[in-house]
Formats: structure tokens, sequence, C-alpha cells
């Protein structure tokens, strides 16, 4: 496919298709399945995906069957290079793609720990589904890949939808938080375009990482990220940690259940519900972090174990980029300024979670939804 060029600016072009899988009898592993929550016996069922392209600095697969643990195992390039492998990709690995997902499995090319643009040609998508022995059957996807005249910077547009009556009630705070995360992203060299819609529905939206039709019935195709808001995420709300959950790292760029970010409201208002001094800021803040991993970035570090305080909590080594810091416990990570980066996993109000990295922008920035 061939985004072609819209006079030195951005321009896109999407492609639906249907591939088959079939049974190479070979065997998941029953630790695997059980791990996946299921039972009885699954092989690997195989697909070769050819993509083609050509005046593209990248492009991303969406996958789609839902109910079924669907992994891209393997991508090589037009000279038989591998681009991606889930064998030998590191934990957390440089695109998401390689991980099991039982709805969608998006996955965009250049991954996160190549910084340069794709060459024309054909790159082969290894793909496995993983079902009960059996026929061959069909699955369904999307490519969508863009021309960019400029990679060091990026316009990104963001489609805000305010879902019941605690988030349609808090349309300042969520002004306020748009704000901080434009200007979070301005400093990288990206501007924010946001637009807030008022969606009917109860104050729990769906949960990000399961996906739901709620979210599909709402977006359209526009090249943009859909961030729904509500008061409460449903079935996480983890002792009122949790803030923000994106529907993949990096999410799929085409509309499907998941092709979103959801924002829990309530844990940033607190527990008296109104959003009060530095809430706004913070919840600004999450939407530009979970905005992040949408557009393909992991954590710096991640956490190993927990501590009473940040100083003497553990972490162990991210993502794969060589330009963001890493550290082992909390203290070191304050004193080099890992915890200032913005795809720090803790949010913590003491200290400034703003910065974005030159690598960072760069994977930004190649994501195929980025103008």
């Amino acid at each position: 496919m061939n985004p072609g060029s819209n006079g030195g600016s951005t321009s896109r072009a999407v492609a639906s298709f249907v591939g088959t899988v079939e049974d190479s009898g070979i065997a998941v592993d029953p630790a695997i399945v059980a791990i996946l929550g299921l039972s009885g016996t699954y092989n690997f069922f195989l697909s070769d995906l050819s993509v083609t392209v050509s005046n593209a600095n990248s492009y991303q697969v969406v996958i789609t069957r839902d109910g079924s643990p669907i992994v891209t195992l393997v991508v090589t390039s037009p000279g038989g290079q591998e681009v991606v492998s889930s064998a030998a990709d590191g934990t957390p690995p440089a695109t998401g793609g390689v991980l099991i997902d039982f709805h969608v499995n998006p996955l965009t090319n250049p991954p996160s720990n190549f910084f340069q643009s794709i060459v024309s040609g054909t790159y082969n998508h290894f793909v496995s589904v993983l079902a009960p022995p059996g026929s061959a059957f069909n699955y369904s996807g999307s490519v969508i890949a863009k021309n960019d005249s400029n990679l060091g910077a990026g316009r990104l547009k963001l489609k805000v939808f305010l879902v019941g009556s605690f988030a349609q009630s808090n349309v300042s705070a969520v002004n306020t938080a748009l704000s901080v995360a434009s200007s979070i992203y301005a400093a990288r060299g990206i501007t924010v375009d946001a637009d807030v819609f008022s969606v009917s529905g109860g104050n729990s939206i769906p949960d990000p990482a399961e996906g739901d039709v709620f979210y599909l019935s709402n977006i359209n195709s526009d090249a943009a990220v859909n961030v729904f808001m509500g008061e409460t995420i449903d079935a996480v709300d983890n002792n009122g940690l949790l803030l923000g959950r994106a529907g993949g790292a990096p999410g799929a760029q085409v509309p499907t259940i998941k092709s979103i970010v959801g924002i829990d409201m309530g844990n940033h208002a607190g527990a008296n519900g109104i959003f009060n001094g530095d809430e706004p800021t913070t919840m600004g803040g999450t939407i530009a972090h979970e905005v992040g991993h949408f557009l393909g970035l992991f954590h710096p570090v991640e956490i190993q174990t927990i501590g009473s305080n940040l100083g003497n909590t553990t972490f162990v080594l991210g993502d794969t980029l060589t330009d963001t810091p890493s550290c082992t416990v909390g203290s070191q990570c304050i004193a080099n300024g890992a915890v200032n980066n913005l795809m720090f996993p803790l949010s913590d109000p003491s200290f400034t979670q703003e910065t974005l990295s030159l690598q960072q922008g760069q994977v930004m920035n190649l994501q195929p939804v980025m103008d």
C-alpha cells in the first residue's frame, strides 16, 4: 500500500483484509493454556501475512478475532531480517504485538527499538491464533500506513468522551487536565488538538484492556486517539490506585473494541469526589501517560516490589530505549531523574513527571495516527 504524499504534510492509506490460519500440529504448552485461563488442548494455528508498502514511514497491522488468543510471532523485512521476534523480545517488549491478546493484536512497524522509517517492499508477519486442534479458519484485520514529511514534530488529535453525569459535571477539571497534557507533549514538539464530547451512560466505563462494543459504537475512522473518561473503570478499581488504562502499547489505530484510552476520574478526585488543588493537574499527567502507552511507549522501569515509600520501592529494567533513565531502587530513581519521566510507573505529586526523551518522542511520532 502507498499512502502517497500530501503537499509536505501527513497522508495515510488504510486497507482491510481477511487471512487464514492453519493448524500447525504444534501444541501450546499446557502451562501457557492455564495462564490464559483456558482448559484442554490448544495448537498454534499459523499464517504468513504479507504487507507490501511504499512511500511510507510506518504502518500498523491490526488483527482481530474476538475471543481467540492472537499473537504476532515474527516480522521480517524485505531483506529477510527479523524486525520483531516474540522469542527474542524482552520484558517489557519493544511492542505489545508480541504479547497474546484475546481480541485485538496491533503491531506498528517500526517497533519502539527502531527509530528509522521503514523501507519500501514486502514485510512478512507470521501470525498465530491459539485454538483447539481442527480445521483452518479465517481472521480479519486492517493495515494503516502513513507518509510524514516531518518526524521531528507532530500533531495529535484527541477525541475525549465524557461518560455519565460525574464526568460531565467536571468539565472544568477535564479542560485543565487537557491543557496540562497538551503542555507536556508540546515540550517534545507535539501539538494536541482535543475535542470533547458527552456520551450517555453510567458513571463506570468498561475496562480498556478487555475492550467493549460500547467503545466501538462511539468512535469512527478518523485518525485520532479516543479517550473515554468516567468516574470509575469496571472491575479494576485497584483499591483506588488505578488512574487510567490504555487499550494497548501500541493501541489499535483503526476502530476496534480496544482502540481507546480510559481515565478513572473518581480516583483522581479522591475520597470526597471533588476536584481541588493539584488533582486536575495530576489527571492531565495521567492522560498524557496513558496516551503515551497507546502511542507505543512502555515504562522506563517496572515495579518489582512496592516498599513503604517511593525511596525503598524496587524496580527492574523497563523499555528498550537507550535515552530513558533506569534505576533499581526508588532513591536512585529520584537521584537520576527517572521519576520525572512521564512514563514512570508510579504517579507521585511530589515530582513533576512530565519529561519525554528524544527517543520517546520518535516512537510516538512514528505511529500512523500521528500527523
